[in-house]
């Protein structure tokens, strides 16, 4: 079955009451769900529900860290801003299942920048100037990770249908194809279109110290090369739509 096909099941045990739902991406270690909700208030809201499967994730230890580098992120002076609001819980999906840790947040309309091609990136002047700002927040977040000996943010892609996204983003390592930036469609409450959608640890660099420092010292040194050439391409089109005012 393709993950077109893919629902949460209908009599799960999690704390949410769900009246649709889709699954949106799947990695080595996880899965997307898109799905639409009741919240407490009675409104329907529609969230991503992201799903680990690792089961020693759910450990009260490994959920307060999963918490704690959220909060890392979120708290960030420059990078926090596009960090959305994500709240992290343990539950099983179904009955006799052993738990798994959660994180939910609120999904904005909008695609991911590798959904993008360049002139449809760069036709709106706020989303430039944005996206240039998250860019600059997004080498200054690589270089405080680095500097800290912490797990750089990732800025990868999970497999998809874009199979030459993927590749640009894992092989060539440029963040302009990752589809953990999320522009939407439309300004938030604080009148912002882009986010940094990924707020967990890599699980892999979570287990494995010489996975983390290669993670950190080159790919994160690759991304943040390939981000310096996207912030300079994005500043030249911002002066450029600038002067055609």
């Amino acid at each position: 079955m393709g993950l077109e096909g893919r629902k949460l099941p209908e009599k799960h045990q999690l704390p949410l009451d769900v009246r649709d739902s889709k699954l949106l991406a799947q990695s080595g270690e996880s899965d997307a769900w898109k799905a639409d909700v009741i919240d407490s208030k009675g409104a329907e809201r529609r969230i991503v529900l992201k799903e680990n499967r690792q089961l020693e994730f759910s450990s009260d230890e490994e959920m307060r860290r999963s918490k704690e580098y959220y909060e890392y992120l979120k708290h960030s002076p420059q990078f926090g801003k596009f960090i959305p609001d994500t709240l992290y819980f343990k539950a099983r999906v179904s009955e006799g299942e052993a738990p798994k840790a959660f994180c939910i947040q609120h999904l904005l309309p909008g695609k991911t920048v590798n959904r993008f091609s360049n002139d449809e990136l760069y036709a709106d002047q706020e989303v430039v100037r944005e996206l240039a700002e998250f860019v600059d927040a997004a080498i200054g977040m690589l270089q405080k990770t680095r500097k800290e000996w912490r797990i750089k943010p990732d800025f990868g892609k999970s497999p998809d249908d874009d199979e030459h996204g993927t590749h640009m983003a894992n092989m060539e390592l440029d963040p302009r194809y990752s589809n953990n930036i999320l522009i939407a469609d439309n300004p938030d409450e604080h009148g912002r279109r882009v986010f940094f959608v990924d707020t967990g640890e890599g699980v892999r660099e979570r287990k494995e110290l010489l996975w983390r420092v290669f993670q950190r010292e080159y790919i994160g040194r690759k991304n943040e090369s390939k981000l310096e050439d996207w912030k300079r391409e994005l500043e030249d089109k911002l002066a450029s739509l600038k002067s055609h005012e």
